[in-house]
């Protein structure tokens, strides 16, 4: 079947190539197929122009615009293809009654070759595909996919220049023609029949087909050796293309091998509104707030092990999920020791456990509980830290007295008397604040600081 190539311009050095059936389609069957090609125009409005024979670019409005445009493609020099250049712009077209911005009120395209006999035409668009399921590929995915369209598009054009060069050769030859390399050739005529120009009498040559001589005609000679030029090229470029593509899919085998990185196309396209939000100027970035986890509760699901069908798996990827967080919801109470009442009625008494209270000390005054009790500093008999104290009196700093007034500068601080032999129990040892006026003698005074060292 004869297919005519498009190629659509969508942006400064964007330009896309895909073949269709040289059948002229309707407005929205155009549309949709170049939505499905290129997928980052799905669900925008925008509209066509496409290019006449006066190098104009004119707005198609109607099926009778895509009619016109299809009388305008160009043959492509050495194949029997032609090209229809079409230039996408933002906004829409005059006609978009039928359109809807939602991809899945898009129109399913058709087949773009109904023909089964050739495999390279028998492809079937996968554009349903690419808008239902593909909503959401990674860069090295959509460039894979614009490599095998580019290949498909360099396959058509191979097997085109291809059969308009055999085409050439089968015009340009005569099998019934024989010719003997041994007997002189004619200039008038160019048969090898052993006569000259002067006794010809078969007249001019009208071409190659004639005399079987391609090199006598210069005209189909060129023509012949662009086709085979061209066949040329296109094997060329194609081998090239290939190998690139083939390279591509080698480095997303190699990188994309993790349970992440296989996993997230198929858990973004699950729900793109939790996954794949809405973002600043109208353009989608991922959430990984919501990725990373749903990923690590999938991958605790399958062990690690990617599953085969990935389509197939991505169905469940939800039910999964809901489960999952079903299963490990907390509880909204503590759930009591259901044997501590059993216990109680026969008389065991379990521990209560009551959150100990501190008492702050300010520079100022020192600040305690109001349900706390007097906080009670026993004595430790026969030490201090600033050195032995004589006994039975013991001495000792009272941080609850230290802090209570501001004393000069010089000033002994104030101290607490603990006299365990007016109490023998260690239990209610009382304690007496003393100052410098509690002692008549100054040699009962004891000074907080240690005795200085005597020099020898």
């Amino acid at each position: 079947m004869d297919t005519t190539q498009v190629q659509v311009t969508y942006g400064p050095g964007k330009i896309r190539k895909f073949n269709i059936p040289e059948t002229p389609c309707t407005y929205e069957e155009l549309k949709s197929d170049i939505q499905c090609r290129i997928p980052s125009l799905v669900g925008k409005m925008f509209g066509i122009q496409y290019l006449d024979d006066e190098e104009n670019w004119i707005i198609a409005v109607s099926d009778t615009c895509i009619s016109e445009a299809f009388r305008c493609s160009r043959e492509i020099e050495g194949t029997y293809m032609r090209r229809m250049k079409l230039r996408i712009f933002d906004g829409c077209s005059p006609q978009v009654s039928g359109f809807s911005t939602d991809k899945r009120d898009v129109m399913e395209p058709k087949c773009l070759f109904e023909s089964s006999r050739d495999p390279v035409e028998a492809i079937e668009s996968d554009c349903k595909r690419q808008l239902r399921k593909s909503v959401y590929r990674s860069p090295l995915q959509l460039l894979i996919d614009e490599l095998e369209d580019e290949v498909h598009v360099k396959s058509v054009e191979f097997e085109s220049a291809k059969e308009h060069l055999k085409s050439l050769e089968k015009k340009f030859t005569n099998p019934n023609i024989k010719i003997d390399k041994t007997k002189s050739q004619c200039g008038q005529c160019h048969m090898r029949l052993g006569h000259t120009k002067r006794n010809c009498e078969l007249g001019v040559c009208e071409g190659p087909q004639m005399c079987n001589d391609l090199d006598k005609h210069d005209v189909e000679k060129k023509q012949f050796c662009d086709a085979s030029t061209t066949v040329k090229n296109i094997t060329k470029d194609l081998e090239k293309v290939k190998q690139n593509l083939h390279l591509k899919k080698q480095t997303y085998e190699n990188t994309c091998d993790t349970f992440f990185s296989r996993v997230l196309p198929h858990l973004v396209n699950t729900n793109t509104d939790k996954y794949y939000p809405v973002g600043s100027f109208g353009l989608r970035q991922l959430s990984m707030g919501a990725i990373h986890p749903d990923i690590a509760i999938l991958d605790k699901h399958y062990r690690g092990i990617i599953p085969k069908d990935l389509d197939s798996a991505a169905r469940c990827f939800g039910q999964i999920l809901e489960k999952y967080q079903k299963d490990n919801r907390g509880p909204t109470e503590k759930p009591k020791n259901p044997i501590q009442r059993f216990m109680e009625e026969r008389g065991v008494e379990f521990p209560k456990f009551k959150t100990p209270q501190t008492t702050t000390t300010t520079t100022s005054s020192t600040v305690t509980s109001a349900s706390a009790p007097p906080v009670q500093y026993m004595p430790t008999y026969g030490y201090y830290p600033m050195g032995p104290m004589p006994m039975p009196y013991q001495f000792n700093a009272s941080p609850l007295m230290m802090n209570q007034r501001r004393m000069p500068v010089g000033s002994p601080l104030p101290m607490t008397v603990c006299n365990p032999t007016q109490s023998p129990s260690f239990g209610c040892t009382e304690m007496d604040t003393v100052g410098p006026d509690a002692f008549e003698d100054e040699s009962e005074y004891i000074a907080c600081l240690p005795p200085k060292k005597r020099k020898l």
